[in-house]
């Protein structure tokens, strides 16, 4: 079978030219008399206004409104704070200010002035650290403004009739769906492929695994793994997938991309970008490794295709449980459509669809066991996930005769900053300018801003029916269950 999902079999509904946007940036809030100075209020908010005014924001975490020193994702704000200890609140104020830190460092950058220009800013987040660090009251009453908002505009839904469209589109993406789900059943590539596969790095054993896992929890108050570079850059070697591409032309070339003077740029170098992140199962704080290539463009699949356009690419994660091994799989593409799932069989189970709410999980087939490196097919074109089989254990011959390259890694932090242009690749909403899609007419009354366009990392809205993320924390208590058995 050949899949061909492309803008011409998607249903047609009224063209909106308006447009919108979810809340990001810094939300007016004063700051509080007890936690900073009067002239560090007056820093910190020049600060921020300059920051707004020069369109130089950087999206990837979120304010704590009132507490601009303090940057929060969705995993962070997702802690109980009531219930955090005096260790446990110094480790989350240290992580959150981590954050802000960092976003200062790329906004700086973004407004072409030195690393030196925070200095004052770091004097002053330091004064107010220490005193939500050492008053619980002022913590707590903080804690109240950690909100990450979701990256849907709810007044678009409204305007644009989200209950009578919503029936079309829950048709159309079951279908999408059920058709990439197939593919892994019969696709037939009809172009060359090359393999991009990891370099020989060291890697962990299962019970490296165990003890690396044990030794990072206890390394937390908060039990978050935490890792050291060396154990971190092992672990992603360990886990590394084996890209194999279709290769219908140029488009179908991994690389990096960028903005120049004249708009988005892309080199084509064998690169693949790694995340980590954290997750919740249950009681637990779990890491997640995720492992992105980016392509130059979407073919266009005919005449008028409504999903073709500039950058694209394929985001590959993989969750581990509390011993290091995997627990699920899940993929999209960096606009945040596509969002395939695929449990690793006696760790987790589908939740029953009556116990789901909002748009169902698109879950792929349970694998048998866990792959240290997944041979991952990919269509030229459309760069859909089609194929999931095992590298290594005697598989490595089913890809023996194709061209491979051992692809670099480049951390994800490094698609943040800007081109030595000055110019950046993602804007201060999180988007990337110039990846626009047609769909995005179509699909205005789902609440998405710009369906289709490329995002960046805290971005990636992944459902058109209700509200989901791909870093929403809770997205394996809210989908799985612990299996009763391992059936075969």
């Amino acid at each position: 079978m050949v899949l061909s999902v492309g803008g011409k079999s998607l249903f047609l509904v009224l063209a909106m030219l308006l447009g919108g946007c979810a809340v990001h940036g810094y939300r007016a809030s004063p700051l509080p008399d007890a936690v900073v100075s009067q002239s560090c209020q007056t820093m910190l908010q020049n600060w921020q206004h300059q920051v707004t005014d020069a369109r130089a924001f950087e999206a990837t975490t979120t304010p704590v409104p009132g507490f601009p020193y303090l940057r929060v994702n969705r995993f962070l704000a997702s802690f109980d704070h009531s219930r955090l200890n005096s260790s446990q609140r110094n480790e989350w104020l240290a992580a959150a200010w981590r954050n802000a830190r960092q976003a200062w460092l790329l906004e700086a950058a973004n407004l072409g002035r030195p690393e030196s220009d925070i200095a004052p800013l770091v004097t002053c987040a330091e004064a107010g650290l220490a005193m939500l660090s050492a008053d619980r009251h002022a913590f707590l009453a903080m804690a109240k403004s950690v909100h990450v908002p979701d990256d849907y505009v709810t007044w678009q839904r409204a305007v644009g009739l989200y209950p009578v469209v919503m029936p079309l589109v829950r048709f159309r993406t079951d279908n999408l769906f059920a058709e990439l789900l197939d593919a892994f059943e019969d696709y037939r590539p009809q172009y060359p492929r090359i393999v991009y596969k990891p370099s020989q790095e060291p890697q962990y054993s299962d019970s490296q695994l165990t003890a690396l896992m044990k030794a990072s929890r206890s390394r937390s108050a908060l039990g978050i793994p935490r890792f050291s570079p060396d154990e971190r850059a092992t672990l992603f070697a360990t886990f590394a997938p084996v890209w194999v591409v279709e290769q219908r032309g140029d488009d179908d070339r991994i690389g990096i991309p960028g903005r120049g003077e004249d708009g988005l740029e892309f080199e084509p170098l064998p690169v693949v970008y790694q995340k980590l992140s954290y997750t919740r199962w249950g009681s637990l704080s779990l890491p997640q490794l995720s492992y992105l290539i980016w392509f130059p463009r979407r073919t266009a699949s005919g005449s008028w295709d409504i999903l073709a356009g500039e950058l694209d690419g394929l985001l590959w994660r993989v969750t581990l449980d509390a011993q290091g091994k995997p627990m699920l799989y899940d993929s999209i593409h960096p606009c945040g459509c596509f969002h395939l799932w695929f449990p690793v069989r006696g760790q987790l189970s589908p939740r029953p669809s009556r116990d789901i709410s909002g748009e169902k999980p698109a879950i792929g087939m349970s694998l048998r066991r866990e792959l240290r490196h997944p041979a991952l097919s990919i269509a030229a074109g459309s760069h859909y996930l089609v194929g999931i089989r095992p590298w290594g254990y005697g598989h490595e011959h089913d890809h023996s005769a194709l061209d491979s390259q051992v692809y670099e890694w480049r951390d994800y932090a490094s698609l943040l900053t800007p081109s030595p242009s000055g110019h950046r690749l993602f804007s201060p909403t999180g988007l990337v300018m110039g990846s626009e899609r047609p769909e995005r007419f179509l699909l205005w009354p789902m609440g998405v801003p710009s369906a289709g366009a490329m995002r960046e990392w805290g971005h990636h809205a992944t459902a058109f029916q209700g509200r989901r993320h791909f870093d929403d924390a809770n997205l394996l208590d809210r989908y799985f269950i612990i299996p009763e058995q391992d059936v075969d």
